[in-house]
């Protein structure tokens, strides 16, 4: 037990009952209406960047939001870390994250959920390399219409679209591919004739 009276589960056990919880929560969820994703990026006007307990990938990721404003000029951009991170953005750019709003699985618990549904936001967007499920789950129940990530196994069953890096290249380069598939998906303007 820990300090606060709640059982603590570590390791192997505490990976296999986040897979049942999860597992369970997709049994119950409906299927995904299909995305115009086109249509969908035209219309982003707020950005979550969800990021795990992990230092480096919080100062690789920590010029995202400038990148963002360039793809989408009118959009709000934060971030979702650790509070230990939220030295690295700016002050009104970040949901910093204690251990008090995580279950005992290391899930964001439901009032955190609700704080981030509360915001509404299009596009939501996991830097992590690796599936890492406080990110996942947090991305699905953000009821964002997107929800991007890198190709990894499982991936598909929180996101909608899936990037695979290239795994030769550090983190601070996979998230500038990550930014590159975005710039892609921009509409592109038709010229009047």
């Amino acid at each position: 037990m820990d300090g606060k009276g709640h059982i603590e589960v570590r390791g192997f056990w505490r990976n296999w009952l986040v897979q049942q919880f999860l597992g369970i929560q997709r049994l119950l969820r409906r299927p995904a209406p299909s995305i115009d994703f086109q249509a969908a990026f035209s219309t982003v006007k707020r950005i979550l960047i969800v990021l795990p307990q992990d230092q480096q990938l919080c100062v690789d990721a920590a010029g995202m939001p400038a990148k963002l404003r360039h793809l989408f000029p009118s959009a709000r951009c934060d971030f979702a870390l650790p509070d230990q991170c939220k030295e690295l953005v700016p002050k009104n750019e970040y949901w910093g994250y204690t251990e008090d709003e995580l279950t005992f699985l290391h899930l964001p618990n439901l009032r955190f959920i609700k704080k981030v549904q509360d915001m509404h936001y299009d596009l939501v967007i996991s830097p992590s390399a690796d599936l890492d499920l406080f990110t996942a789950y947090l991305s699905l129940k953000s009821n964002a219409k997107l929800r991007v990530t890198f190709q990894s196994p499982q991936a598909d069953q929180y996101f909608n679209m899936m990037i695979q890096p290239n795994p030769e290249t550090d983190t601070s380069g996979k998230i500038d591919t990550l930014l590159k598939y975005l710039h892609l998906m921009q509409p592109i303007e038709q010229p009047s004739y």
